[in-house]
């Protein structure tokens, strides 16, 4: 079995608003993330709010997801991760790490990644874009406890460095495109805007 784990239980502090619950097109751009796992390989999504969980819940269609609370998010990602993680069915085989704010790393490039993990039997495989390691993150199951000692805000890239990563490359920088201040969202928004007018109306 196949698990995704999105984590979105931020407070979103360099915004004016709850970046979750944020329009792209017509819907939150949590929702695009959500609707991009749900189209891959994945099996089973695990879905962790914290911050104004039920104002972010309101706006999104999670039929079929695992909705968890982190009432202690403000401690930082790791604290998400660890609730995600100890949600995890004994079934897994395999499971990924989402942050909630990346709407564009679709469906057909999360089946690469997963694709490229169980092809090589990787314990830990990585997107590369311009030479960085990016997210999402590909986990085998034993590695399944170092995840829930980790602490801090630097979620999983404490435990990278200890194990071998395949690392996957994928040129297609807009896919990494995040929603971290208010200037993004319309950035990404003028960015769908141009690859609708040059490649559908053409």
């Amino acid at each position: 079995m196949i698990t995704a784990i999105i984590l979105a239980a931020g407070m979103s502090t360099r915004m004016s608003k709850v970046k979750q619950t944020l329009v792209l097109g017509s819907k939150p751009i949590l929702q695009h993330v959500i609707d991009n796992v749900k189209n891959s390989m994945v099996d089973n999504i695990i879905l962790v709010l914290g911050y104004k969980y039920n104002e972010i819940l309101e706006k999104l269609d999670v039929l079929g997801i695992n909705v968890n609370i982190n009432s202690s998010y403000e401690n930082g990602l790791s604290s998400s991760l660890k609730v995600g993680i100890k949600n995890i069915s004994k079934n897994c085989t395999t499971f990924l790490i989402f942050l909630g704010d990346q709407p564009l790393f679709n469906n057909n490039l999360i089946n690469k990644l997963i694709s490229s993990h169980t092809k090589h039997k990787s314990k830990i495989t990585v997107p590369i874009y311009d030479n960085m390691q990016r997210n999402p993150i590909v986990f085998d199951f034993s590695i399944f406890n170092e995840l829930l000692n980790i602490s801090g805000d630097k979620g999983a890239k404490q435990i990278l460095t200890k194990h071998e990563i395949l690392k996957v490359k994928i040129n297609i920088p807009e896919a990494f495109l995040d929603v971290d201040i208010d200037s993004d969202i319309v950035n990404i928004s003028r960015f769908i805007k141009w690859i609708f007018i040059n490649y559908y109306l053409k």
